[in-house]
């Protein structure tokens, strides 16, 4: 099994203290990791967990992130103010008789723990041990080095902190304003990559509540990019503070797992697939929740603009390594970009990863799976299959070592099943539909409409945000359209509407259309409605029938929509002298085999 590894930063008004006493609550068994953890504890209780020699739950390792002193001290003036306050409000002080001792301390201006020690020795040599006891109290005044003095040579937990406790200066690593997002991220970032490499298997743990503000965005964002290591929880800790009339040193505090995607948890009213209307998208978000857990390559099939990427994206978590196959000009430049080269594989070649290196630990994502050609395919089934941990094993072009990989394999397109059959060898067939996915099309989930189209309108982030377009007339016409461009479509859509509301006088007067929506509908259907319908674009790979076939199924589509069903299609045709009944339209519509 993995190590466990607790990760925080060091935070002003509590220190190092706050970090025992949660080292201490696992300690103790009040809570576990990988776990949900929703938890009260008491501080004065958690303090005396670590003077018993009991053998509890420690964390394998524990990263403490801080910067240098004077950077936190331009954010923070917690640490030059209240000590002699706090001293006030200690009963316990007072009653052990050490009160007189600590006073000399503070008002002495003794605040670099090392000459507080030897003060101690000097002046009151007979409380010294108790004093030092005592400092737990007040140590969260002190600057972070003094801080982390105590913890690891003074303190109850300081037995267990030797090659157990690691301190990292993030002021080295580029953080020289804890106000800075970016100094922030990209040194907590690289301080991540050496996590994974140190601890490839290891489950950690983040306290995302403790740092600053800007600390606990970082750490979100990171999570949802996928660039925290897969096995990771978020705990967050503060203390209880229901009752202000408490004039207590040491509040209960709280300890409570927080999701890693929060991010798009609160971004969901504006996902296609987190609650949908439809029961087929339904259907293919709860697959794909299923799916990606579970090892195996899964293969995405729907129409083009169905949101395939989309939808992978809302369900990972990870990062995603993604490319289309049509991008592959030849054979060579698909197995480079798949495998990587080293020097001497071909003329001017470099030593680079390919995609499944990169997608190591995250998701190879690979669109139009269809256009690979049988030597590629013949490839990478090879490199697709999984030893008993479920690596992949890969060789780059021209090299003779192999490597193993571990990463979750997609693959998308946008022919039929019976289509791609005919694309694809059949062993590779098998060996990247272990599971399938279909999508629906915009027109077979009606019922998700208007929410498409309002995320649509708002991930395109028009200047000035206009508000959603929801006239009558808009509405209407966006049901009853057939959208075989899918999201593509509404997104054309939206942009026409957008860019009326900017034209000038001088421009509107030129147009025949007075409206936004009657220009959205104008544009639409002059260059993109009919063109989406009945133009085809045929691809070299394909046979004759088959291109026929998908010519017959888009000429359909296009009569039903046009007539408004499939009998007031059958009575046009008969009209102008031409018998296509309804029964061939069924049958071109699903790609059946017909007698004309």
């Amino acid at each position: 099994m993995g190590k466990n590894i607790y990760i925080t930063w060091h935070l002003a008004t509590h220190g190092v203290g706050y970090t025992k006493n949660i080292a201490a609550a696992f300690f103790r068994g009040s809570c576990s990791v990988g776990k949900d953890i929703d938890i009260k504890v008491n501080q004065l209780e958690m303090e005396a967990v670590f003077e018993t020699d009991s053998d509890g739950f420690l964390f394998d390792k524990i990263y403490y992130l801080h910067t240098e002193q004077h950077i936190l001290d331009k954010v923070s003036t917690f640490r030059l103010q209240g000590r002699k306050e706090a001293l006030k409000r200690d009963d316990l002080i007072k009653g052990a008789g050490t009160e007189k001792s600590w006073k000399d301390i503070f008002e002495n201006g003794k605040e670099n723990f090392a000459d507080e020690i030897t003060h101690l020795s000097q002046e009151f040599p007979k409380r010294q041990d108790e004093v030092i006891n005592q400092y737990w109290r007040f140590i969260n005044y002190y600057t972070i080095k003094d801080q982390l003095t105590w913890l690891t040579t003074y303190s109850n937990f300081s037995k267990y902190a030797e090659n157990r406790f690691e301190t990292i200066n993030m002021t080295k690593k580029g953080v020289k304003d804890l106000r800075d997002y970016i100094q922030i991220a990209n040194a907590v970032h690289e301080f991540v990559q050496e996590l994974k490499k140190t601890h490839p298997d290891a489950r950690f743990t983040f306290n995302i509540s403790l740092g600053s503000y800007e600390t606990q965005v970082v750490w979100f964002c990171l999570a949802e990019a996928g660039l925290l290591p897969l096995n990771t929880q978020f705990i967050a800790s503060y203390d209880d503070k229901s009752n202000t009339l408490i004039n207590k040193r040491f509040r209960d505090f709280y300890i409570k797992t927080r999701p890693t995607t929060i991010i798009s948890t609160i971004r969901s009213k504006f996902s296609v697939y987190e609650k949908p209307k439809s029961n087929l998208r339904k259907l293919a978000n709860l697959k794909i929740q299923n799916y990606i857990k579970a090892g195996f390559s899964i293969l995405l099939i729907g129409e083009r603009g169905t949101g395939k990427t989309r939808l992978v994206k809302e369900n990972s978590g990870a990062i995603i390594i993604a490319a289309n196959c049509a991008s592959f000009d030849d054979d060579s430049k698909a197995e480079a970009e798949l495998f990587g080269t080293v020097k001497s594989a071909y003329t001017n070649a470099i030593d680079k990863d390919g995609l499944f290196q990169k997608a190591h630990g995250d998701i190879l994502f690979l669109d139009e799976i269809h256009h690979l050609s049988k030597d590629v395919q013949a490839k990478l089934m090879r490199a697709l299959g999984t030893d008993k941990e479920n690596n992949f094993t890969v060789r780059k072009m021209g090299d003779t070592k192999e490597t193993k990989v571990k990463f979750t394999f997609i693959a998308a397109t946008n022919k039929t099943i019976e289509e791609l059959k005919t694309h694809l060898l059949p062993d590779f067939f098998d060996r990247i539909a272990q599971l399938v996915v279909e999508l629906p099309s915009l027109r077979a989930t009606p019922k998700d409409r208007i929410d498409d189209w309002r995320t649509v309108w708002e991930e395109l982030n028009f200047e000035s945000s206009p508000p959603l377009p929801v006239e009558l007339e808009l509405i209407e016409w966006l049901k009853d359209l057939k959208l075989y461009g899918n999201f593509r479509d509404l997104q054309k859509i939206a942009i026409y509407y957008n860019r009326f509301l900017t034209f000038s006088k001088d421009l509107k007067k030129l147009l025949a259309q007075t409206t936004p929506v009657a220009y959205a509908k104008a544009e639409f259907k002059k260059y993109h409605q009919t063109n989406n319908s009945i133009v085809y674009q045929f691809s070299r790979s394909q046979k004759p029938r088959e291109a026929i076939a998908e010519f017959h199924a888009q000429f359909a589509e296009w009569a039903i929509s046009e007539f408004g069903s499939m009998d007031k299609a059958e009575k046009h045709f008969e009209k102008i002298g031409d018998k296509v009944t309804k029964g061939t339209l069924s049958n071109w519509k699903n790609k059946k085999s017909h007698k004309k």
